[in-house]
């Protein structure tokens, strides 16, 4: 259990390649990528919310998007990620 959120890194104390990130969120709605880099957010209610990406190679926290839910079916969003290459050479 995490008692706040933000981005959890793992590490391996003998390959130090070996590394996995555990991102805590306060919300219910969450979503991965497919491999084509596309997601679905589905059953989300009525309301004012904020969409938002992250990726392990990101430089710096993102802003998100302001996303409003009613009762018309919601445009597609193009989010766009600022990250750099990671590099999983020894």
């Amino acid at each position: 259990t995490f008692d706040r959120t933000g981005v959890v890194v793992l590490g391996c104390s003998i390959h130090d390649t070996m590394v996995g990130w555990i991102l805590v969120v306060d919300t219910p709605y969450v979503v991965h990528t497919a491999a084509n880099g596309t997601a679905t957010l589905a059953g989300l209610p009525s309301g004012d919310f904020e969409l938002r990406a992250w990726n392990n190679s990101m430089t710096e926290e993102q802003p998100g998007e302001a996303l409003h839910v009613g009762g018309d079916a919601i445009a597609p969003r193009q989010l766009h990620i600022d990250a750099q290459p990671v590099s999983m050479s020894p």
